[in-house]
This record gives structure tokens, C-alpha cells and sequence, in this order.
């Protein structure tokens, strides 16, 4: 698993961070004077390094503005010791139009994005009971309906 942080680079001002200092000054809080948005991508795939710097440098970070960074077990330090971290995601099952995005852009680039599972013992013999069970299953229930009709 790969963590890779994309911000601006720090003399730019966050257009994006001004807006939710003024949003969460709405809410009341007036203690937050500033905030700096970073961008945060998750990519479960075994990648080599040139690999993985070809997929920020080329499609996640713009290089004349903003810097990217990344780390494999997905720990990273927060080298500003004044700034809190908030972390914004989906909830499970909501559909994120840029990862769609971001996934055809790698798989453009010809970098595969799988990661093989090996499963133990014999699969195919355990997925053929499960198919026979499942229809043992459905004679089962068609013949309570008929029953029940």
C-alpha cells in the first residue's frame, strides 16, 4: 500500500485552504487562521520506485505547482509541527470520480494495477461445493414456494 501526499508547493498561496478557513470560521471557530489542503491518493498495487514517481510526477502532481511525496506502509511525518491533520475520505461504497479517473490514467500509461492474492488449499474443489450447495439451496426454496402457493 502506497500513501502519496500531493500539496502546493509552500510560497503558493491555497486558494482551496483559504475557502475552509472561512467555512470553518463560519461554523464559529474563529481559532483556525489558516489551512493548507493536501490532496491524498491510496494505491494498493506492488510498484517499483521509478514506477511509482512516474505516476506522481507525470499524472497526480502538476511540478511547476505543487510537491508530492509518498511512503509504502503509508506512515508519513508531519514535518510542520504547528499544523493539525484532518483527514477528509468517502465512505465506503460512494463512488470517487477521481480514482476512476487516476486508475485509467495509469493503466494508460501501461503500469499494471493489481495485486495478486495467493489463496491457500484448493479453491476450485472448495468453489464447486459452493455451487453445488447454492443449488441444493435454490431447489430447496423453489420447492417451499411451490408449497406455500
Amino acid at each position: 500500500m502506497h500513501r502519496i501526499e500531493v500539496r502546493l508547493k509552500s510560497h503558493l498561496p491555497d486558494p482551496s485552504g483559504r475557502g475552509l478557513v472561512k467555512d470553518i470560521q463560519d461554523l464559529g471557530i474563529s481559532s483556525v487562521e489558516e489551512a493548507r489542503v493536501v490532496d491524498v491518493y491510496w494505491l494498493d498495487a506492488n510498484l517499483a520506485p521509478e514506477k511509482l514517481e512516474l505516476i506522481c510526477s507525470s499524472l497526480l502532481a502538476d511540478g511547476v505547482t505543487q510537491d508530492y511525496r509518498y511512503s509504502k506502509n503509508g506512515k508519513m511525518n508531519n514535518g510542520d509541527k504547528d499544523f493539525k491533520v484532518v483527514e477528509v475520505a468517502y465512505n465506503a461504497g460512494v463512488t470517487d470520480p477521481v480514482k476512476d479517473s487516476v486508475m485509467k490514467a495509469i493503466k494508460d500509461l501501461g503500469i499494471p494495477m493489481f495485486t495478486p492474492y495467493p489463496l491457500p488449499g484448493d479453491i476450485f474443489s472448495r468453489a464447486k461445493s459452493a455451487r453445488a450447495n447454492w443449488r441444493r439451496f435454490r431447489r430447496a426454496c423453489s420447492s417451499i414456494r411451490s408449497f406455500n402457493t
